[in-house]
């Protein structure tokens, strides 16, 4: 059994994704930081995607690790095939934009060096934009 803080619904999931959301915005054109934007910014397409798994599966708690190894994962492309989503039918957009989170990485956050502010940028844009993919998450 998982902690209860561990517990999470799809309106957990996605309150979290809005306080990854917060920090993408606030940091995004900070020359220092905008690597905790894009970071932000891929976190939340994680959580996002985990909502709608939750949705589509109708689960009414994450399951703990033992029951489903498959969704303790922060790789985005296992996370999108699970939730069901096929790029290929969607509008170019939004297709452009979900190539653009698919390079997220947890772990580039332990790179080393500064990050382009544009980076950064295409990032959030990508995720929270207009043709965004949390944006259109969220219409699933």
């Amino acid at each position: 059994m998982s902690p209860p803080d561990l517990e999470i619904t799809i309106d957990g999931w996605w309150g979290r994704v809005e306080s990854k959301r917060a920090v993408a915005l606030k940091m995004v054109d900070d020359r220092a930081h905008c690597r905790e934007a894009w970071q932000a910014a891929g976190t939340a397409v994680e959580f996002a995607f985990k909502a709608v798994i939750m949705k589509r599966e109708r689960m009414n708690r994450w399951p703990d690790k033992s029951e489903r190894p498959d969704l303790h994962t922060h790789d985005l492309r296992v996370l999108l095939r699970i939730a069901g989503v096929d790029p290929r039918g969607l509008e170019r957009p939004l297709r452009a934009s979900i190539r653009t989170v698919l390079d997220w990485d947890r772990s580039h956050d332990y790179a080393v060096g500064s990050m382009e502010r544009r980076v950064a940028r295409s990032m959030v844009d990508a995720t929270f934009g207009p043709d965004g993919v949390v944006t259109w998450l969220k219409t699933l």
